[in-house]
């Protein structure tokens, strides 16, 4: 995998969550036991089928994504068909029209639930929604993390096991350029953490993987690192 290795972070779910105030879990069958707590409060989680997430009104980038992949879940190629999140008020996230003009900036829309990964889910279309884009560099999204996404589902196909569990969550540990067509202030992440729970049998494997939004750097840990 390309890139410079930043290292696997297995205590980043705990590092990263250390910034949201105590609240009860956040149920959902996309998270494995419990998702993370949400600054929203469980009542603001928004819960699709194909994936749940916690809004951020204030960044316009959710707090985390979270969804499951399993043989049923896969399936062939979809159509991107970007749409405004029914369930989110316009004010809370990004629309489609506010990613205008973002290919000239560098950047992509970003799928955090891959619609690869969900194209088999009666909810797939749902990965469309804006609520689920981040903006992301170019080389980020189709290189590095695609490889990720694309070991996530190799996890099923070829290596066994029956579900893997992923939480995605932006960092913002630096600023970045916003898109340059937005109507409303928004924070564009300087990067993100993937937290991954494999589930075979009795054995649950975990892995966190981090990536860098820094265009002079490109971060990611190999898939394959996975520590029981």
């Amino acid at each position: 995998m390309g890139g410079r290795y930043l290292g696997i972070l297995i205590a980043g779910i705990l590092a990263v969550g250390a910034v949201l105030p105590a609240a009860a879990a956040v149920k959902s069958p996309h998270c494995y036991q419990s998702c993370p707590a949400a600054l929203v409060g469980d009542q603001g989680v928004v819960r699709h089928r194909a994936f749940t997430l916690a809004p951020d009104p204030e960044t316009k980038i959710a707090q985390w994504v979270a969804y499951k992949i399993t043989a049923a879940t896969l399936g062939d190629a979809r159509p991107r068909r970007w749409r405004a999140d029914p369930s989110l008020p316009d004010a809370d996230v990004l629309e489609p029209a506010d990613y205008r003009g973002a290919a000239r900036a560098g950047y992509d829309r970003g799928h955090l639930a891959p619609l690869a990964s969900l194209a088999g889910n009666a909810g797939w279309a749902e990965t469309n929604y804006s609520s689920n884009l981040a903006p992301q560099l170019r080389s980020l999204n189709r290189g590095s993390w695609a490889r990720q996404e694309a070991a996530e589902r190799r996890l099923i196909t070829k290596d066994g096991y029956r579900a893997v569990y992923v939480v995605v969550r932006p960092l913002y540990e630096r600023p970045m350029p916003p898109l340059p067509n937005a109507d409303e202030s928004h924070r564009v992440p300087s990067g993100f953490i993937k937290t991954i729970i494999a589930v075979k049998d009795d054995h649950v494997w975990r892995a966190s993987v981090r990536f860098d939004q820094r265009p002079d750097l490109l971060a990611a840990v190999p898939a394959a690192h996975f520590r029981k």
